[in-house]
């Protein structure tokens, strides 16, 4: 079928993905697909289509979508137009979202790794006393900062050119409100390559000054890039990351909530200070 952007048609689209519930019918083999169709005055116009499986494969792309067609709304040569929707979970604070969102990707690793009990204790010490006081009174000028859209996933593989353009585009994304500092955690993960260099976050910092008390600027960083790392985790059985996010957790408990029962941190074990590298692994799981 012929697909433009005329509204007639866009609304038939609209109607057909609606009418799928999410449920694209695609081949196995498929990870992501791109469509390129003719307008009436010979014009392209691109389609992309993305597939995740499972039901937490369903929730990030409708939180996916969400997202994009928020930043579209502020910034449409930044980010690809999106054609869904999905719902959201506000809560009062951006202490409690994030401890939400922790544990929330906590609980799928478990899922996925199976358990840990030193790596559990440690997460509930996190968000039940370290994060009340890293994130319970952040301040910009001397007053509460103001939460913003955020990317969600920021880094290297989802950054790209516009070759039309030049200008430099964004995708992937899963957007929230919240802290800006968060999306420079994950340029402190693990997988991280370019983005992980200091000069960005310097030059990022330059522009938008980090949050009062500045002195916990590098412990919010760590504490940020837990869910990024943990994320990655999740989604590879087995890798190295987890041990990332737990002994950046045994750090952060050590210096805010001691606790028995979890390791001391190990310097040694830390990527940000032995400049260890993961190379990412894209391949589809079963």
């Amino acid at each position: 079928m012929a697909i433009t952007d005329e509204d007639s048609t866009a609304v038939s689209t609209t109607a057909i993905l609606a009418g799928l519930n999410g449920k694209f019918p695609i081949d196995d083999a498929v990870i992501e697909g791109k469509i390129t169709t003719q307008r009436p005055d010979g014009s392209e116009k691109l389609f992309f289509l993305k597939a995740a499986f499972g039901e937490h494969g369903g929730v990030i792309l409708k939180g996916e979508s969400e997202s994009a067609d928020i930043i579209y709304g502020l910034m449409p040569d930044f980010i690809p137009r999106p054609y869904t929707r999905r719902a959201g979970n506000p809560v009062d604070t951006w202490a409690t979202f994030y401890g939400n969102l922790l544990q929330g990707i906590c609980n799928v690793d478990l899922e996925t790794n199976g358990s840990w009990p030193e790596l559990e204790r440690a997460t509930k010490q996190v968000i039940t006393k370290v994060i009340p006081i890293l994130l319970g009174n952040l301040k910009h000028e001397g007053e509460p900062i103001e939460p913003c859209i955020l990317h969600g996933d920021l880094w290297d593989s989802n950054l790209g050119t516009n070759m039309a353009t030049g200008e430099v585009v964004m995708y992937d994304v899963g957007s929230y409100y919240g802290h800006n500092e968060m999306d420079l955690g994950q340029w402190r993960a693990d997988f991280c390559t370019h983005l992980r260099s200091n000069i960005y976050t310097r030059h990022y910092l330059k522009n938008y000054p980090a949050a009062d008390p500045v002195e916990q600027f590098d412990d919010r960083n760590r504490l940020y890039s837990m869910k990024g790392t943990m994320n990655y985790s999740a989604g590879h059985p087995g890798s190295i990351v987890r041990q990332t996010v737990y002994n950046n957790m045994c750090y952060l408990c050590e210096k805010y909530a001691p606790i028995d029962g979890i390791d001391k941190y190990d310097a040694q074990k830390d990527p940000s200070v032995t400049g260890a590298q993961l190379t990412p692994d894209f391949t589809k799981r079963d």
